[in-house]
């Protein structure tokens, strides 16, 4: 039994490890999003009831992967802040941090996304986008 969540485990690693290559490396994804996530929560839950089989180079030990090469550092006026994974929807902390008061109203599911990628977005044009998107 044991063995067998082990041999899992392993295909989790090289599933995940494959596809975070295509996503982060390559810039090619072959999976959507919420098919990664699922990956990785599966391999996250299998590490949690069995604590003893999670290893050092597991993809749940890392962030991310190298940028590519074409993108440049930039530095953000507020921070970009991570949505975690496909799955879950923006929690009252992100929307707090990253969405101005007078938008806090709209019923807008996508908005504090938007709100928080306009931020990152040079004025005038930034201020003139958010004009647009207030009610």
């Amino acid at each position: 039994m044991l063995e067998d969540i082990k041999k899992k485990i392993q295909k989790l690693h090289e599933q995940i490890n494959f596809h975070a290559h295509r996503y982060y490396d390559l810039d090619d994804p072959l999976i959507a999003d919420s098919e990664y996530d699922q990956l990785f929560q599966e391999l996250l839950e299998l590490e949690k009831l069995h604590p003893e089989l999670s290893t050092p180079d597991s993809p749940t030990q890392r962030v991310g992967g190298k940028p590519l090469a074409e993108f440049k550092t930039v530095r953000h006026a507020r921070p970009m802040l991570s949505l975690e994974n496909a799955f879950n929807e923006p929690g009252p902390h992100l929307i707090e941090a990253i969405v101005p008061n007078e938008f806090k109203g709209l019923k807008l599911k996508a908005l504090p996304h938007v709100l928080g990628a306009l931020d990152s977005v040079p004025a005038p044009l930034g201020k003139a986008l958010k004009k647009k998107l207030a009610p």
